[in-house]
């Protein structure tokens, strides 16, 4: 009972500790090659997974629309370093059109060195393809959007962008990992949400950490294998897509501040 009431108070002291804004947190570097870090920052925040392995956009469409994702290699020829970075925190084009389904809300809060390497990494990349359709909504998309509940990437951004995740001592790069990342589908508190398009719910990840082994829980972010060995939807694509990526400091740091989390009230 005492080491649960020790480790509340350290969590809850890090809320007074620490005001929004001022973690100087950053993802582990690896390589002093922007354009390295960047790639591997691209492939942890999901870009590579939506947009493709070579950056030429996917095509998402299905009954809820016409849905690609944008060709980054022809975004990159287009925009300038300042420009490009913008439109990942803003959620809009330079020219001031809103994006749609990026998570730009997610990325408000990383550092200007880790907005710079996965700008340098875009702009790596040779041109190839096409520049594709804007989206259409759908039906579905086109109510959702009249109820308030489907949002564009700027309208995220001005709600959720300037949220921060919950705060620990000692624990700065989980909370900054982990609000870039697990926060697109579990909430910026972790604490599980439901997708106001098809109704669905994730878990709050803090109690589920909290059953995990140190061992467990890497491989688990590695291999996508859960406990069990199950394979749970979405999840295990994503560990084995983006996690693994992860350094295993940053993954043990991870488990250690989601575990500390679940003992919060």
């Amino acid at each position: 009972m005492r080491s649960i009431m020790l480790a509340v108070a350290l969590f809850v002291g890090g809320c007074s500790a620490q005001a929004p804004g001022e973690s100087h947190a950053a993802f582990e570097r690896l390589s002093s090659e922007p354009v390295a870090h960047g790639e591997r920052l691209a492939r942890v925040l999901g870009c590579t997974g939506c947009h493709g392995d070579d950056l030429g956009g996917r095509n998402w469409s299905d009954d809820l629309g016409v849905l690609w994702t944008a060709n980054l290699t022809q975004s990159a020829r287009k925009w300038d370093n300042k420009q490009f970075a913008q439109a990942l925190v803003s959620g809009k084009q330079p020219d001031g059109r809103e994006l749609w389904d990026m998570p730009s809300y997610l990325f408000t809060q990383l550092t200007p060195a880790e907005l710079d390497a996965v700008t340098s990494y875009v702009r790596s990349k040779p041109a190839i393809g096409q520049v594709h359709p804007s989206p259409s909504m759908g039906p579905l998309l086109q109510a959702k959007r009249k109820e308030g509940v489907y949002r564009s990437s700027a309208e995220e951004v001005q709600a959720t962008g300037k949220t921060e995740a919950p705060a620990a001592l000692g624990h700065d790069l989980a909370r900054h990992i982990t609000r870039a990342t697990c926060a697109e589908c579990h909430g910026i508190d972790l604490r599980g949400r439901t997708n106001p398009i098809d109704g669905k719910s994730t878990p709050d990840i803090r109690a589920l950490a909290a059953n995990y082994s140190a061992a467990d829980f890497e491989r688990f972010l590695t291999t996508g294998s859960a406990a069990g060995g199950r394979e749970l939807p979405l999840m295990s694509e994503v560990a084995r897509g983006r996690y693994k990526y992860l350094t295993k400091a940053e993954r043990t740091a991870i488990h250690a501040y989601l575990k500390g989390l679940a003992v919060v009230p």
